[in-house]
C-alpha cells in the first residue's frame, strides 16, 4: 500500500517542486532572452540590405526608364540618317546625270 502523507508534507514537497520548476523556467527565460539579442544584429543588417535592395529596384526602374526613352531617341535618329542617305543617294545621281550631260 502506498505511504500516506501529511498535507504539511505534501504542501512543503509541491512547493520544492514548483519552485525548481520556476528556476528552471527564468533560466530557459534568460537564455532566450540571450539568443533573441544575438538575432538583433542580423535582424537590423537585413533590414538595411532590404532597403539597398529597394532602393536598388527604383534606380533600375529609373534607368529602364530611361534607356526607353534613348532608344526611342536612337529609333529617331535613324529614320533621320535613312533619309539623309536617300537624299544623299538621289543628289549624286543627279550630279552622275548632270556629268554624263555635260560629256
Amino acid at each position: 500500500m502506498a505511504e500516506e502523507i501529511s498535507d504539511n508534507r505534501f504542501k512543503s514537497e509541491v512547493m520544492r517542486l514548483l519552485s525548481t520548476v520556476i528556476q528552471k523556467v527564468d533560466g530557459l527565460e534568460s537564455k532566450v532572452d540571450g539568443l533573441e539579442s544575438r538575432f538583433d544584429g542580423p535582424e537590423s543588417r537585413f533590414d538595411g540590405l532590404e532597403a539597398k535592395v529597394d532602393e536598388n529596384s527604383a534606380e533600375i526602374r529609373k534607368i529602364s526608364g530611361e534607356v526607353r526613352v534613348v532608344s526611342g531617341q536612337f529609333q529617331d535618329l535613324a529614320g533621320v540618317a535613312i533619309k539623309d542617305t536617300q537624299r544623299l543617294t538621289l543628289l549624286e545621281n543627279r550630279v552622275d546625270n548632270l556629268e554624263q550631260d555635260a560629256h
